[in-house]
């Protein structure tokens, strides 16, 4: 269960930085 709970977290934080990344581009 603690490792999915980690995968999941990963994933919300992988989702966060994509949307920054995003961001980022277009300035």
């Amino acid at each position: 269960m603690a490792k999915k709970s980690q995968i999941a977290r990963q994933k919300k934080r992988r989702r966060m930085y994509e949307k920054y990344k995003d961001e980022r581009r277009r300035l």
